[in-house]
């Protein structure tokens, strides 16, 4: 509907019958119908000077209606009033900084940054499909969540494999197709739980045992799964048929932001296209003791536990030389990962320049550590850590070190080692046009 019309003529009916009310006591039972025809006898009796003030109220009103206060009265092609839209961009700020503001308030609810607990959820999925409203639907195959914090890394987690139930009319193909390719988790799998009830209230009790907090923490996943993150949970919730009760894994935050808030906490800037690129690295995408057991048996990377304790992986890689916590395996990093932690920031020569990046345009925030040196303080060797899964994976093919001796042969981001003159530190080159510096080995 167009924004209604305000010409000369009509805001002229509208200041006269304002002045016969208050000057006449006159009435208008139906309106400005009343006084169209005396107006427009005095209306063809004024001079141009006269009717001047009405030309300029008309204009103004046909500019104001123009902009935003015409969108109270426009509507798109599906009806829906302009005004109520909100821009993408808007909503997509709006979203982070309110992310932003409850991941401080845990903060400072926690006392210290490295005590707060936060819950990571990622869902595998057989298909997505749209239904005959062209709504946007998703098949579940499983899903985990870990708890994670930076002074205790991964303590505790939660995986099932999902029966999906019926699967919509014509995506059976897409279905087999899609699991092949990924998670390999047969499509009518004898071993799927189809006890959404209990399901659903192990998940929420996982992330507030008997309603201990006062109000239900969100979960975290990555941005590009936020969308069927939220759809998959919102499925589980009425499959769980508890009634009137509400969801109450209702916020759903990206993954992003806390790695973003977790930098600045410790007054480090680190852009959104940085943290995504180091939360997708693969740098233990075969390590045993990280996935389910069945993805452990197949020695498949595409499990929804091991992604959760990959993204707590790369989290404690990046914030240890910023918080300075103790990396314990099977938290930390893999049950069975040597890595060396001795690492300290110094600035980068100006004319530096790094092989691999990410992309173009963004570098990774890069890899902080380099091989096990047992001597080192934070290596810990406890036995009695706990682990992600008991269940050996098989032994998989050897895999080329993710920092290359030679500069620039081994694809993907990755930090380069860069070249030092006689007697000077063992320096690793973060990405391209950052200005992040370089890491370098402390003494050995």
């Amino acid at each position: 509907m167009a924004p209604p019309k305000r010409n000369a003529f009509y805001l002229y009916c509208l200041d006269l019958m304002d002045h016969l009310r208050k000057f006449e006591h006159r009435e208008f039972p139906r309106g400005i119908q009343d006084v169209i025809g005396l107006a427009r006898t005095r209306w063809n009796d004024m001079t141009t000077t006269q009717r001047a003030p009405f030309e300029a109220q008309a204009k103004e009103w046909k500019r104001r209606m123009a902009g935003p206060e015409g969108d109270h009265y426009r509507r798109d092609t599906t009806g829906k009033l302009l005004a109520n839209k909100v821009s993408q961009e808007d909503a997509l700020m709006n979203r982070y900084k309110k992310e932003s503001n409850w991941i401080r308030s845990r903060f400072r609810t926690c006392g210290s940054v490295e005590d707060a607990k936060f819950y990571f959820i990622k869902f595998e999925i057989f298909c997505q499909f749209e239904n005959e409203r062209e709504e946007k639907g998703f098949v579940p195959a499983e899903v985990a969540m870990v708890e994670f914090s930076l002074k205790e890394g991964v303590t505790r987690h939660r995986h099932y494999i999902i029966n999906h139930g019926e699967i919509p009319m014509g995506y059976m193909s897409d279905c087999k197709l899609l699991a092949g390719e990924s998670h390999n988790i047969p499509l009518f799998y004898e071993k799927s739980n189809d006890d959404y009830r209990s399901i659903y209230i192990d998940l929420y009790n996982f992330i507030n045992h008997a309603g201990e907090k006062s109000e239900y923490p969100p979960v975290y996943t990555v941005g590009r799964d936020l969308e069927m993150t939220n759809w998959l949970l919102d499925w589980l919730w009425q499959h769980a048929a508890l009634g009137h009760e509400a969801n109450r894994i209702d916020k759903v935050f990206e993954l992003e932001s806390l790695f973003i808030e977790l930098a600045q906490a410790a007054s480090f800037a680190v852009s959104r296209s940085e943290t995504t690129c180091q939360l997708a690295k693969s740098s233990w995408d075969y390590e045993a003791g990280t996935r389910c057991s069945f993805h452990e048996e197949i020695s498949n990377r595409h499990c929804a536990l091991g992604g959760c304790c990959r993204w707590a992986y790369a989290i404690s890689e990046t914030m240890q030389p910023l918080f300075k916590f103790q990396m314990l395996p099977g938290r930390h990093l893999p049950p069975k990962a040597t890595v060396n932690l001795s690492c300290q920031m110094v600035a980068a020569p100006v004319n530096a320049r790094p092989t691999n990046v990410c992309d173009e345009k963004e570098s990774l925030v890069g890899n902080y550590f380099n091989d096990l040196d047992e001597t080192d303080p934070w290596y810990s060797d406890d036995d009695d850590d706990d682990r992600i899964s008991s269940v050996s994976a098989p032994q998989r093919p050897p895999v080329m070190p993710r920092i290359d001796e030679a500069a620039g042969s081994s694809r993907g981001p990755q930090a380069v080692r860069a070249q030092s003159s006689p007697g000077a530190q063992n320096s690793l080159l973060l990405g391209q046009g950052r200005g992040r510096g370089f890491i370098t080995a402390g003494p050995r």
